[in-house]
């Protein structure tokens, strides 16, 4: 299986967006370790991986894992139906994207012969507003890749592109705060007196340093506090350092969803 990575950010990066694709393939090859990793057309191609593996991964909007094969009708209803043996189902939809204009046909076409193809082979019915699975099929160059799930993730920028903060990690809510930082591409590193485990900002950031370095090395301070109140930490005060205050304006229920769905993202 290929895995289809999607972001949406960097688009809006203008004659920037190659550095911010590089920063991004380096992440996915962190969190990897290994496996060939490859940027095709807006979208990035990983092999040899588990979708869900990736989902930690900023900068990525959407995952699918997908059969890849040439673009021949044949070979496309094929996958398709191979994917749907794992699943029980009664109502379908083909979701058809071509990224580049090849394969002779448009999506539109591509739509209605694999879906006449599946309902013939499976006596399936196709429903477009509420389907019990669909078969999305993207069209890059000279292959189709055609997947059944779409993961969410994380969005925003990849980690490393926004400069480095330190997150005083005193606040019981300072995880949030890091995970929002990381969000804006931030390289996060942890300090402060109280010691305390981070397990869900460990999935994001797995070799997350508390205290690496001295404080004053850091050029801004991130903490994690929902009051309202605008100030600078005692830490800030003491290197004459701007402090940011990401939870402002939240509730302590607002932070605790916040936090499980950064849980459950993977």
């Amino acid at each position: 299986m290929t895995i289809i990575c999607r972001y949406g950010e960097i688009f809006l990066k203008g004659l920037n967006r190659p550095q911010f694709e590089r920063a991004l393939v380096t992440q996915i090859k962190r969190k990897l370790g290994s496996g060939t990793v490859r940027s095709v057309r807006n979208r990035i191609f990983v092999d040899g991986c588990d979708a869900q593996k990736l989902q930690t991964v900023f900068g990525l909007s959407s995952l699918s894992s997908a059969i890849a094969v040439p673009i021949e009708l044949d070979e496309i209803a094929k996958a398709a139906l191979s994917l749907l043996l794992e699943r029980k189902f009664t109502t379908f939809c083909i979701a058809a994207q071509r990224i580049t204009k090849t394969g002779g046909y448009s999506s539109a076409e591509l739509n209605i012969a694999i879906g006449d193809a599946i309902r013939k082979a499976t006596n399936g019915t196709v429903n477009l507003d509420n389907p019990d699975v669909t078969i999305g099929i993207e069209i890059i160059n000279d292959t189709a890749y055609v997947f059944t799930e779409r993961l969410t993730g994380p969005g925003g920028l990849p980690v490393g592109v926004s400069g480095m903060v330190t997150v005083w990690m005193d606040d019981p809510y300072a995880e949030l705060a890091a995970l929002l930082m990381c969000k804006r591409g931030c390289t996060v590193r942890g300090a402060g007196t109280v010691q305390r485990k981070f397990p869900i900002l460990s999935r994001y950031i797995s070799d997350f340093d508390y205290a690496a370095a001295p404080l004053e090395s850091f050029p801004l301070i991130v903490r994690g506090t929902l009051d309202a109140q605008i100030g600078h930490s005692d830490a800030a005060k003491c290197f004459n350092t701007p402090a940011l205050y990401p939870l402002i304006g939240m509730t302590a229920d607002d932070a605790d969803e916040r936090l499980s769905y950064y849980a459950h993202l993977y």
